[in-house]
């Protein structure tokens, strides 16, 4: 996450920075907007499916080089 990005971030526990974080939200449509169209990206990039191709293929290199295919 990249704050003010893809999303907000605030310190684990800080309870006033969350709520300060949130009503920036609520009340910002357009930083809501852009954060939304970000973390879709990020949902893309990072995805299940994604991620598990890249983790078969890694398997599959590795298995070939030792023979084991």
């Amino acid at each position: 996450i990249c704050d003010h990005e893809n999303g907000l971030l605030v310190p684990v526990g800080d309870v006033d920075a969350l709520v300060k974080a949130m009503t920036e939200l609520a009340e910002d449509s357009k930083l809501a907007d852009h954060l939304s169209s970000n973390a879709i990206l990020v949902r893309d990039r990072y995805g299940v499916d994604r991620i598990g191709q890249q983790w078969l293929e890694l398997i599959e290199e590795v298995a070939q080089e030792r023979g084991l295919l």
